[in-house]
């Protein structure tokens, strides 16, 4: 279990401290650093708050500004009152709240009511932490004071909804990043600017290669010089699965939902699979190769000797990713 290196110890453990140069270092300072974030929101601008994580590069805040949109005018006053916030040394003060205390408390802010009553189970307690002006719903553990911010800049910002889903409120996503000196923060600053030299989703767009479309987002439409540059990479992983001993197979898009119940994709991803429904039975889009290999094994007759039976396939997945998530051919719904 993770503590806040303030926070006293219940029992007999072995004590781990996490520099920031660890993952679970750089986790604790993003998570906190998205606190200082959400108190900047909420002072300079009077939003709802709703969802706040760290990511594998910095944080974002998503809040509900009604009709307001932020754009990048509004960066040097959210960076301005953070660090102003990161100067006032605010520590982060673990609360335990009951089910009815959390209600009370974020009673003004119809997100975080809707958090507390939908993950909350009538009379178990939901943890809380206060960071100078702000309350927030927050597992933690955090570092023991803002004055470790020294380097924090605002990245970009973004439109999504509540929950993901479009049908509900717009948000509006602040992207950021923070580090324990100035120094890390202009090292990284640099190397983004090299990387955005060598974005892929320029190059894709100025060579001709690949490009996007509001008609099917998240989809790649290749040109003739990128299908060109991806069919010689499954050449390439064709010879591979020659020279390791696998076998190329070929299998359905689509399957009927007793597949997706038994993978247990249904129960646990349902969310981020395209289902539909087709002459009354449940279908959907296959979302990951193997389900459909086991089908194919299950079927025959198979000896200890025909093992290890490697297959491959470059069948094509499909996965109702966020749009808010997608990006060039990293994050994508077609695969």
């Amino acid at each position: 279990m993770d503590y806040d290196a303030t926070r006293p110890l219940e029992g007999n453990c072995e004590i781990r401290l996490h520099k920031f140069e660890s993952d679970k270092g750089k986790e604790t300072f993003w998570h906190s650093s998205a606190h200082v974030l959400g108190e900047t929101l909420e002072l300079e601008f009077g939003v709802h708050l709703t969802h706040g994580p760290p990511t594998s590069d910095g944080f974002f805040y998503d809040s509900y500004a009604g009709a307001d949109k932020f754009t990048e005018k509004n960066y040097a006053t959210i960076e301005k009152c953070a660090k102003k916030i990161a100067g006032e040394k605010q520590t982060f003060e673990r609360l335990v709240l009951t089910k009815e205390e959390a209600l009370r408390l974020f009673g003004a802010n119809p997100f975080k009511i809707a958090t507390i009553s939908g993950k909350i189970k009538d009379g178990k307690s939901v943890t809380a932490y206060r960071c100078g002006d702000l309350i927030d719903l927050c597992t933690g553990p955090h570092i023991p004071s803002t004055q470790l911010v020294k380097g924090f800049k605002v990245m970009k910002n973004s439109g999504t909804n509540w929950l993901g889903k479009v049908t509900n409120d717009s948000l509006q996503r602040i992207y950021a990043i923070s580090f324990p000196t100035q120094k890390l923060l202009d090292e990284y600053i640099h190397f983004r600017e090299e990387a955005e030299r060598r974005d892929h989703r320029i190059i894709g767009v100025q060579q001709n290669l690949f490009n996007h479309f509001g008609l099917a987002p998240g989809c790649a439409f290749w040109y003739p010089a990128g299908a060109h540059i991806y069919n010689k990479l499954i050449a390439l992983c064709r010879e591979q699965y020659r020279v390791r001993g696998y076998d190329e197979v070929i299998t359905p898009n689509i399957f009927n939902l007793k597949l997706w119940k038994q993978s247990g994709h249904y129960e646990n991803y349902k969310e981020n699979m395209f289902l539909f429904k087709s002459e009354g039975a449940g279908f959907g889009l296959k979302s990951m190769n193997c389900p459909s290999h086991c089908v194919m094994f299950e079927h025959g007759v198979h000896s200890y000797r025909d093992l290890p039976l490697r297959y491959a396939d470059f069948g094509v997945l499909h996965r109702d990713e966020i749009s808010g998530a997608l990006c060039g051919l990293i994050r994508v719904r077609r695969f």
